[in-house]
């Protein structure tokens, strides 16, 4: 999601900077923008939990359940 976001968020200063010239916009700015974005979804990689094989809630009455569960544990 956020590398989709990054490519638009890109295009669109892009843009931007076609149609309002200035002589004071980086242009570099759409690549470190685009880069940046990625690096975090990149990051986001090893900070959310791993699903594989794991089965996944198919209806909010499910999410609900599994939520009071864990706090029950806690």
């Amino acid at each position: 999601m956020l590398p989709f976001l990054a490519h638009f968020l890109g295009i669109y200063i892009i843009l931007f900077s076609y149609f309002f010239p200035q002589n004071n916009i980086n242009p570099n700015l759409p690549g470190i923008l685009m880069g940046s974005i990625a690096m975090v979804a990149g990051f986001f990689v090893f900070i959310l939990p791993e699903t594989t094989g794991k089965p996944l809630p198919d209806t909010i009455a499910e999410v609900e359940a599994e939520a009071k569960k864990e706090k029950q544990n806690k």
